[in-house]
């Protein structure tokens, strides 16, 4: 399949699109699209802070490319562990404006407006909790992992470090502790099935000694009794 300038540029404002690494590595950019080349670089690892960093050396976006880019950031915070995020943690790291004070109606701020328009992606799935200024993720951590892994196969980076940016490794560690947290659960589900105790005890224990009783009774009717005969001879038999 052959892709398109055109398609990586459109690729950019596309709310459900996530395989921006993929285009790193197959598209075969030209001398002169260093700046796009950079550009999906942040879009496959980055976050709008690192945009912010390296503007000089990226191209300048529209609102709607931004708005994505804004989506790849909340993406890359979900990962970070807590399930719900607060509006002014949101409000920093997506790098958008403080409401006005005497601005009542918050509906009409720049964060709820972009949280609504987020909120369409496929790429997430949470609910704005506006009277206590939050969100909440609602997809299990492990199928919320939408953003791309570095690996050594990949295309050398030139703006990140690929040391700080999502890796296979830190995915593997990632989905170890999801799977240790999920096993030590489940321990505890059955720490709380204790053993018989009290009276129960006791009727299971009187059970075990006269099933005792019985296995020694039976062994001791088979065993063999040897009589001597009138003639002297020896006799065998088995008492039942």
């Amino acid at each position: 399949m052959t892709i398109t300038k055109q398609e990586i540029i459109g690729s950019l404002s596309d709310l459900d699109f996530n395989s921006y690494n993929y285009l790193r590595n197959s598209f075969q950019f030209s001398e002169g699209d260093e700046k796009l080349y950079n550009l999906i670089e942040i879009y496959s690892f980055g976050t709008i802070s690192d945009y912010l960093e390296h503007r000089d050396k990226l191209p300048e976006l529209s609102e709607t490319q931004l708005l994505k880019l804004r989506l790849l950031t909340l993406l890359t915070l979900s990962e970070e562990g807590p399930q719900e995020i607060s509006f002014k943690t949101i409000q920093e790291k997506l790098a958008l404006q403080t409401p006005k004070s005497n601005n009542n109606d918050a509906d009409s701020s720049e964060l709820l407006q972009t949280l609504i328009k987020l909120s369409s992606s496929k790429l997430i799935n949470f609910k704005i909790d506006q009277s206590h200024s939050k969100i909440i993720l609602k997809q299990p951590k492990p199928e919320n992992s939408n953003r791309d892994i570095f690996t050594l196969q990949d295309k050398p980076l030139v703006l990140l470090d690929s040391s700080k940016v999502a890796n296979v490794n830190d995915t593997f560690e990632f989905l170890q502790g999801f799977l240790d947290s999920k096993l030590k659960k489940v321990l505890k589900k059955v720490e709380t099935l204790s053993p018989n105790t009290g009276d129960d005890a006791e009727e299971s224990n009187e059970g075990v000694d006269q099933s005792s009783k019985i296995e020694e009774n039976q062994e001791a009717d088979d065993e063999e009794v040897v009589d001597v005969g009138p003639t002297g001879g020896v006799k065998r038999r088995l008492e039942h």
